[in-house]
């Protein structure tokens, strides 16, 4: 047990440190408070009219008021402790510095490849019959995300299968490979990822890994981006956003994309991160149900754009995109259109969420979703059930073993009114499902790295694939319906034994949903 307690606490101390540091700061402002001011009226009141002028700020925000509501809320009932929790959790914005830096990122496109991407995106989008999806393919290349026809495209309904893909491509680079995820672990899977990067390194590859560090921070110890360098000159890391522990920071505003790039010809995403439990090496949760995507061809070029565009906004050693994007993007038509995009919480875009939109209100048949935390707004809730209302098949799969309680019981909160619509909910009972899969009608499917919430779909960088008509998107049907194979439906008669206790617990829980 002693020695169980120590590996947890030698793993998480990072975390930890900072939570009590947080604890301390906050309880420090507080004693100081109560102690100088509790009995000043004059001072309370100021207090008072701080908050007011504050829920004032949050209220004129371009945020969904669904996130707005509850925190003025809590800043309404608890005047100076809202206000302090708001700072470090509640401003979903990137700092001026971080925003301005992304923005700026120094990278050229040269005109040639760019007249031969618009042309691309063109000859792609004018091949869709449909004329609403074309409408959604024409919002994507306006947001800058351009269109591509599906030269080579594979599905992976595992993290294993993705990594027995990976490891070989990952030996035969010859130029440079480039790492992007949210978490990174020192773990079997990353050791021989490592010893192949340090390798290619030697052989002249240009080796480039960025990790989140709020993500990572139990995982790899603090000054992990020096001890990747120290292995190799070719290998350079970036840690995004790093967590200062002395100072209030913003949890939001996380690098939670999911990125490999192999020379530009090839590139991964999905749901996988760098952990041996994504690739079901250990199961502390049953079996780890997740997906990912390789796109080949000239579609790579898209992940490592967006690579390019996060390194050279905090790095001097800038990569230079000459002589690493396609020159020619002629090649066999396999079928169908893909669009890989990056979705930025610094821009007025928000791809995900106007994607997945169109995607469930243009479904004539069946909408299918892999939701590891359902924690839906108001207005993606409506959509669904209206949806269901109609006709459409709606089938949601969730995590039968959860990864976060509380925030399982809290998209258990919204079962019992889309059950209601008629909308089907499974529990993956062999463990925890974290792919997050969205498909419509069999034709068109979005595989992302942004989960079914508030904090994906606004406040953190992710990226995804949004498919249309590819072959590759029967298999991602299959394998949905053979996950619902295997899992239990979620049952109206089951939720009413919940005891008015949980009941209650629900209710609260939703009131401040858009803040988990």
């Amino acid at each position: 047990m002693l020695k169980k307690l120590k590996g947890l606490l030698v793993k998480y101390y990072r975390f930890i440190i900072l939570v009590l540091i947080m604890i301390l700061q906050t309880a420090w402002v507080g004693i100081i408070y109560l102690s100088a001011f509790a009995n000043d009226e004059l001072v309370l009141w100021g207090i008072r009219i701080i908050s007011v002028i504050f829920i004032f700020y949050i209220l004129n925000k371009d945020d969904p008021p669904a996130f707005k509501l509850p925190w003025c809320l809590l800043i309404a009932t608890m005047p100076f402790f809202g206000i302090l929790v708001y700072y470090c959790f509640g401003n979903g914005n990137p700092t001026r510095k971080m925003r301005k830096k992304i923005k700026n990122s120094k990278f050229s496109i040269p005109a040639g490849y760019l007249a031969r991407l618009v042309k691309e995106s063109k000859l792609s989008i004018n091949g869709i019959e449909d004329p609403r999806q074309r409408k959604t393919s024409n919002y994507l290349v306006g947001c800058s995300q351009p269109a591509f026809r599906n030269y080579g495209m594979e599905y992976f309904s595992s993290g294993e299968k993705m990594l027995d893909d990976l490891l070989p491509r990952l030996k035969k680079a010859k130029k440079f490979i480039y790492f992007e995820f949210f978490i990174i672990e020192e773990c079997s899977v990353w050791s021989e990822i490592l010893e192949i990067l340090v390798e290619k390194a030697k052989e002249g590859v240009d080796v480039r890994i960025i990790y989140d560090d709020f993500g990572t921070m139990s995982a790899v110890p603090r000054n992990y981006p020096k001890r990747l360098e120290a292995l190799h000159p070719n290998i350079k890391c970036i840690k995004f956003n790093p967590v200062i522990a002395f100072s209030y920071f913003s949890a939001n505003c996380r690098d939670h994309r999911k990125i490999i790039v192999i020379d530009g010809e090839c590139a991964y995403t999905g749901g996988v991160n760098i952990a041996d439990r994504y690739m079901n090496r250990t199961s502390p949760y049953g079996y780890w149900k997740d997906s990912a995507l390789r796109i080949d061809g000239g579609a790579a070029d898209s992940f490592t754009l967006m690579f390019v565009q996060m390194w050279n906004a905090f790095r001097e050693d800038k990569i230079d995109t000459d002589g690493i994007l396609k020159e020619s993007f002629e090649g066999q038509m396999k079928g169908g259109v893909v669009h890989p995009y990056c979705d930025m919480p610094h821009d007025e875009d928000n791809i995900t969420e106007s994607v997945l939109v169109d995607m469930i209100t243009g479904a004539k048949e069946k909408i299918y979703i892999f939701a590891p935390y359902l924690i839906i707004d108001h207005e993606l809730r409506t959509l669904l059930c209206n949806a269901a209302k109609r006709g459409v098949d709606v089938r949601l799969v969730t995590p039968g073993i959860p990864d976060k309680k509380i925030v399982h019981r809290l998209s258990r909160a919204n079962y019992r009114i889309l059950i209601a619509s008629g909308i089907k909910i499974y529990k993956y009972t062999p463990g925890f499902i974290h792919s997050k899969i969205y498909l419509a009608d069999g034709d068109t499917a979005l595989v992302s790295t942004a989960n079914m919430d508030y904090r994906s779909l606004y406040l953190l960088y992710e990226c995804g694939v949004y498919l249309k008509d590819a072959p590759e998107i029967r298999q991602i049907e299959e394998d949905i319906l053979q996950t619902i194979s295997i899992s239990q439906m979620v049952s109206a008669e089951e939720l009413n034994r919940d005891g008015i206790i949980k009941r209650l617990f629900d209710s609260i829980l939703r009131v401040f949903e858009t803040l988990f």
